[in-house]
């Protein structure tokens, strides 16, 4: 006996036009799906335009398609929704640096490296940008449950930290680290950063590197001596 889905399947690939409720019922648990994911028919193209068209669809670039409320059981994440314009890429530089705490506001657009063309996504689920990087230096990156059921590629905080420097001109001047106004800088591995750094072979990143060790010093010494000052008013309470 066929299920619903299966009996959905093999009457679209019999030639039959699905409905948008038919449709649902194959994709209503994906925050993202392809065209591919429905039933191949003559009359898929024509129902995605009409969907679109009509509100019911987010069409995030060809053959990406996204279902709009009431009809989504789960939103997108941000992250991977920019994973699935750009297949190869990852997030990064401030928006990975801000997933990890080390950046106060969140950037405007969603960032990301990848080793295709760099440019700039507008959609109706936000926007997000791209920079190039070298097939060579597109690592450190973990996959991360970022919403139930939701995982995406995001760069761990110091290879956030290191593509950004890369890709930023000028960036290793000490005024740039300060404008970044970084925060819990003690969270970085200054060890993993510097091995970065040298892999990247750029002047700026070791500059970078030098720079952000010293704001990580202060960092932490400037909590110790907030510690320090706790514990000393507690003690003469």
């Amino acid at each position: 006996m066929l299920s619903y889905r299966n009996a959905n399947h093999a009457a679209f690939s019999h030639g039959c036009s699905m409905t948008f409720e038919q449709a649902i019922a194959l994709i209503a648990d994906r925050p993202l799906f392809s065209a591919g994911d429905l039933p191949e028919s003559p009359s898929r193209p024509v129902q995605l335009c009409r969907w679109v068209a009509s509100g019911r669809l987010y069409r995030l670039r060809r053959g990406l398609y996204a279902l709009k409320p009431p009809y989504q059981r789960s939103a997108p994440h941000p992250f991977l929704v920019a994973n699935r314009l750009v297949d190869d890429s990852y997030v990064s530089l401030q928006s990975a640096l801000h997933y990890h705490g080390m950046l106060g506001e969140p950037p405007p657009a969603i960032t990301s490296v990848t080793t295709s063309r760099p440019g700039l996504r507008e959609t109706e689920l936000g926007t997000f940008t791209y920079r190039h990087i070298k097939t060579d230096l597109f690592f450190d990156y973990e996959e991360i449950e970022v919403r139930a059921g939701q995982v995406a590629r995001v760069a761990s905080a110091e290879k956030s930290f290191v593509d950004l420097i890369y890709l930023t001109p000028q960036s290793g001047h000490p005024r740039y680290i300060l404008s970044l106004n970084l925060i819990n800088l003690e969270n970085l591995n200054l060890r993993k950063i510097i091995r970065f750094g040298k892999k990247m072979k750029q002047g700026r990143v070791k500059m970078a590197v030098r720079g952000n060790a010293s704001l990580y010093r202060a960092e932490v010494g400037k909590k110790i001596i907030e510690e320090f000052k706790t514990r000393t008013t507690r003690s003469g309470e």
